[in-house]
């Protein structure tokens, strides 16, 4: 069994469970925690809570709302003995929790609102919950926390949530099946008459609610835990080595799965070789390939005599096994004219093709980088690019994330 954390970070609230994770078994909450505060509570806090439960931690990751949410987690969480800690939208934590959930394995096509900290984020997956089929998120006038016997919900961020929700499915050649409700502010019995009524489908409210975004973060870090734990796929100078293709990456998280490494400094992973060194980054080169032909003159038309004038018109020289035509005659060279099995002059000679390809050595690739420096602040190593902005497109995403984690693994490693 390995144990995962995941953790919500809202305005004034962070969410994180401590989540079982057993093969062949379904996930199960061992502990969750709710730490308020009116300036933002702190998600070290949360963690560190968490952490004095179960300290073996296998991997941790935090959900963001949105893009102002993530910028803050960094700041929080960077210089600390947190700071691997992964970073994953509300969206990528819905998505992998609608996989979890076994009372949501009779519907094909699931919808998945989420409503908390006055944002709403829609998800769309189909019946074999491999990618996200459409998404949406915006924010609402939804109170934070509604209680079952409190006020009825804001009416125009329920008219505009309907809206949002009908032109998204109207993308998708798909009807939901089902309407799964998650978020502090989704208790609100409205919410759910109002969209069964709308959209005539099933409507479920998840158990516990408000945890929902902290359980699927949980969730990826536990698939990427798995992962981690499968045995090197082969050796590197004698060392175990790590290779983990986006394609795998994909196929485990969807279609914006993140990766987590470890969780503090002081369980880093004992991993005796780097991920990377099987791995590179570097284009493959598309000049041709590098031949000794290229760096003679070709045998096409050795040189007349030195006599003999230049012919006004092209003329062609036999050669043992084939014939080229010459464009043009070469200059006599102030040699004699070598015999067919004599070495050829150093002097190039007329290109034998209409459009020659250059007599040069395809370029050097440039080599691998063999060290990543630390992260700055906001949590980027050297020359890495900032993180796509909250709803971008998934497969751009994922991409950044995976090339995240492959320098983030490198760095952990020991460079």
């Amino acid at each position: 069994m390995t144990t995962t954390i995941g953790i919500s970070a809202e305005r004034t609230v962070v969410r994180g469970v401590l989540l079982a994770n057993t093969p062949g078994k379904p996930s199960e909450v061992l502990r969750a925690v709710h730490q308020r505060g009116d300036d933002g509570a702190s998600i070290v806090d949360t963690l560190d809570a968490l952490a004095r439960t179960a300290p073996a931690i296998a991997d941790v990751a935090v959900a963001y709302h949105t893009t102002e949410d993530r910028q803050r987690i960094v700041s929080e969480l960077a210089g600390g003995p947190w700071r691997t800690s992964s970073l994953v939208s509300t969206r990528s934590a819905l998505f992998a929790l609608i996989a979890d959930l076994p009372e949501l394995g009779a519907f094909g096509t699931v919808l998945m609102l989420h409503l908390a900290d006055h944002t709403a984020t829609a998800v769309v997956v189909g019946p074999d919950r491999r990618q996200i089929l459409a998404s949406d998120g915006w924010t609402t006038g939804f109170a934070e926390d509604v209680a079952v016997e409190g006020p009825a919900v804001d009416s125009d961020a329920m008219t505009e949530t309907i809206g949002r929700v009908r032109s998204m499915l109207a993308s998708i050649p798909a009807h939901a099946d089902a309407v799964a409700l998650s978020g502090s502010s989704a208790v609100d019995p409205e919410i759910a008459n109002a969209l069964r009524y709308e959209l005539t489908a099933r409507v479920i409210l998840l158990p516990d609610p408000a945890d929902a975004t902290a359980r699927g973060a949980a969730l990826i870090a536990a698939d990427q835990a798995r992962k981690q734990a499968v045995p090197p796929a082969r050796a590197a100078r004698g060392r175990g080595a790590v290779v983990l293709t986006a394609a795998a990456v994909a196929a485990v998280l969807g279609v914006s799965g993140f990766v987590v490494s470890q969780a503090m400094d002081e369980s880093a992973p004992t991993m005796n070789a780097r991920s990377l060194d099987t791995t590179s980054s570097t284009p493959p080169s598309t000049a041709a390939p590098t031949t000794t032909e290229p760096q003679v003159s070709p045998t096409a038309s050795p040189p007349p005599p030195a006599a003999q004038p230049p012919a006004p018109a092209p003329v062609t020289t036999p050669i043992p096994d084939n014939r080229i035509w010459a464009d043009t005659p070469r200059p006599a060279p102030p040699v004699a004219a070598p015999a067919p099995t004599t070495t050829l002059p150093r002097d190039p000679a007329p290109a034998p093709e209409e459009n020659p390809a250059p007599e040069t050595t395809a370029p050097a690739a440039p080599p691998t980088p063999t060290r990543v420096g630390a992260p700055n602040p906001q949590g980027l190593f050297p020359g890495e690019s900032p993180p796509p902005a909250a709803g971008s497109d998934p497969a751009a995403e994922q991409a950044w994330w995976v090339n995240h984690w492959n320098l983030k693994r490198q760095w952990m490693n020991g460079g």
